[in-house]
């Protein structure tokens, strides 16, 4: 008895049309978010608030390839050099208002981004070219800002840059620095809203 309408063939072609896919899948999912460093804080849908407050300009530790970053050069703000602190103010998910106060004026940056994967992104670039197992390079390019396991304020730069032969060859390439603020409190480094402006005069 012989069986009709059975193609050995065709079920082996399908069958790796849909791993291959599968493998895509997977490779395009690796071009996501990096995670969050384990100093840092996961924050969830509406938490990005928890990150309101006041911090010191100065970073008090870094590592990495950069060995300083003012929060005046992260924002690209011109603070005077008597300003000690900025003031931060999630207004949503996707904006940042970012202020200080001198001589009784106010002033502010709004900075756009994106909450994502538990930080607030304000550039994030990934690009996977190529054929997956075959040839292949990705690049993940980010800067957030994030909430540390301390109250303070965690702010990392990451680019990387991968490429693969046949699952053979493998290179890859890392710069990463990570810098930390302190969180500055009312009443205790900072004297109550009130009184802030008959200081600063």
């Amino acid at each position: 008895m012989i069986m009709k309408n059975f193609k050995p063939i065709d079920i082996l072609y399908r069958f790796k049309i849909i791993a291959l896919l599968f493998i895509i899948a997977i490779c395009l999912s690796s071009c996501g978010a990096k995670s969050i460093p384990q100093d840092a804080v996961f924050l969830y849908e509406d938490q990005l608030e928890f990150m309101d407050g006041y911090y010191a300009i100065e970073p008090y530790q870094n590592f990495g390839q950069s060995n300083y970053l003012s929060l005046e050069e992260f924002f690209n703000m011109k603070i005077p050099i008597f300003v000690e602190y900025l003031e931060f103010e999630f207004q949503d998910e996707e904006t940042l208002r970012v202020s200080y106060e001198f001589e009784n004026e106010t002033f502010d940056k709004i900075i756009k981004g994106k909450h994502k994967k538990g930080a607030f992104y304000l550039e994030k670039k990934h690009r996977f070219i190529g054929i997956p197992l075959i040839f292949w390079t990705q690049k993940k390019y980010g800067k957030r800002v994030m909430m540390g396991k301390d109250d303070n304020l965690v702010i990392d730069i990451y680019d990387e840059n991968n490429f693969g032969i046949i699952e053979f060859i493998r290179l890859s390439q890392e710069d990463y620095e990570i810098h930390f603020y302190n969180r500055l409190y009312e009443n205790v480094q900072l004297p109550p809203k009130d009184k802030k402006n008959s200081l600063d005069n």
